[in-house]
């Protein structure tokens, strides 16, 4: 398994580790858990916890509103912003 790990995020009282915050952008890019773990070298339940944890701790019951918030929180960006 990948040891690179980034530093955790808070905001707005959300506090998110560099695991999440690396499986954020795949969840909102459409990317099964499967995929996920393929991407991140960790297993499909490990993607699957990461993700259940974002949506408890960002308060979405899904995915698309996870992204949702995520962008709203300005944890992360919309793909056309991220080309500024």
């Amino acid at each position: 398994m990948t040891e690179e790990r980034a530093t955790g995020r808070r905001v707005d009282d959300v506090a998110l580790s560099g695991r999440e915050l690396a499986v954020l952008p795949l969840v909102c890019h459409g990317l099964t858990n499967d995929a996920i773990g393929h991407q991140l070298e960790i297993t499909e339940g490990t993607a699957k916890a990461h993700v259940s944890s974002l949506l408890k701790k960002v308060g979405a019951v899904n995915r698309a509103e996870l992204c949702a918030k995520a962008v709203a929180l300005q944890i992360m960006k919309l793909p056309a912003e991220e080309s500024d």
